[in-house]
């Protein structure tokens, strides 16, 4: 459906669209612009097509340099706190701090990957049994991971920002 919309919308302003997937990366160079509509992580192949649209001089939303610090959710907590942006109660873990985390949050607590996306490497602990063993789990693979307090809400909220400025919430 919002295929359809953009679709639309590019076709209004008279731009040449095309859809292209996964098996399309010889033909980037091909293109004015790269506008990417699916999953985006370091790991992904739509970070290397965006750095093959950096390396062309083609503009790509998302760009690598996007892909990079909003996949990381570390980076994200502590650029929320120098920005002063009201979040959750975030405490950064490791293994020097993880016994102090329910002495500043309370239980239940959220554990995230850094990589973590869709809710894919993000956990709930309800107990400290299954935060030590969410803590055990997670620790073995990365050196840092975010705890935050629990909060109950009905949505799942997405802040977008484009060239710097707050373009939506929802």
């Amino acid at each position: 459906k919002a295929l359809k919309k953009f679709e639309r919308g590019a076709e209004e302003k008279r731009f040449y669209w095309e859809i292209i997937t996964k098996n399309d990366f010889h033909r980037i160079s091909e293109f004015d612009a790269l506008f990417i509509r699916t999953t985006t992580n370091v790991n992904h192949y739509t970070y290397t097509f965006a750095r093959k649209a950096y390396s062309e001089n083609i503009v790509s939303i998302d760009d690598a340099n996007s892909i990079i610090r909003c996949s990381n959710k570390v980076f994200l907590t502590e650029q929320a706190s120098l920005k002063k942006v009201a979040t959750p109660k975030t405490i950064i873990v490791h293994k020097g701090n993880r016994d102090t985390l329910t002495s500043e949050l309370s239980l239940p607590i959220v554990i995230k990957q850094p990589d973590s996306q869709f809710s894919e490497g993000v956990y709930k602990a309800g107990n400290v049994e299954e935060l030590n063993a969410i803590l055990d789990k997670l620790l073995k693979t990365s050196d840092l991971l975010i705890a935050q307090e629990f909060v109950m809400t009905k949505f799942d909220w997405r802040i977008g920002v484009f060239n710097k400025k707050p373009l939506f919430a929802c």
